[in-house]
């Protein structure tokens, strides 16, 4: 009889564990679409994930058309977009590139944006752009990641920061 109490308590025990313990966080690599088009930056950013953050997986794209094939392709976590793309005269190029995402409801991509423009610029015509998209517009504000006039490097660490800030609140609100 102690026998059978001692496996039933056990068989319990370990249903309860199972059913009831915290599951570790999920271990897949993360996706990044680097959306620019002017090489060292690109490089700079590429090489960064490459040589020091091996769980993020980074895409490339140096055009408006090769960032929507690839966001098709690849569905990625995260869009890392410049605003200045495709050697255009247009300003804000990269507005395109996150209507797009906006646009597609089986995208998973949070878009980011990393320019040289400067932040009360790229505001006002965020301000103009996405109006209709209150929610997205504050995230999209808060996560402009600004090049400045000098490519020290700098933004690739607040980058990683907001990236990892980013994937922490999705895990938190996935638990």
């Amino acid at each position: 009889m102690m026998e059978f109490l001692g496996s039933f308590f056990g068989t319990i025990a370990t249903w309860f564990m199972d059913k009831f313990s915290p599951k570790p966080l999920p271990t897949t690599r993360v996706k990044v679409l680097i959306v620019d088009d002017a090489g060292k930056p690109l490089d700079d950013v590429q090489n960064f994930f490459k040589d020091h953050h091996n769980n993020y997986d980074v895409i490339i794209a140096s055009s408006v058309e090769t960032a929507k094939k690839q966001l098709e392709d690849k569905n990625p976590h995260y869009a890392v977009i410049d605003l200045s793309l495709d050697n255009s005269s247009r300003e804000y190029e990269g507005f395109e590139v996150i209507k797009f995402i906006f646009d597609q409801d089986e995208l998973i991509t949070r878009p980011m944006i990393l320019s040289g423009y400067k932040p009360e610029d790229v505001e006002k015509h965020l301000d103009e752009e996405f109006a209709g998209f209150p929610k997205k517009l504050e995230e999209l504000k808060r996560n402009y990641i600004y090049k400045g006039t000098t490519h020290s490097g700098g933004y690739l660490v607040e980058l990683l920061e907001k990236l990892n800030r980013m994937e922490k609140e999705k895990a938190s609100k996935n638990h």
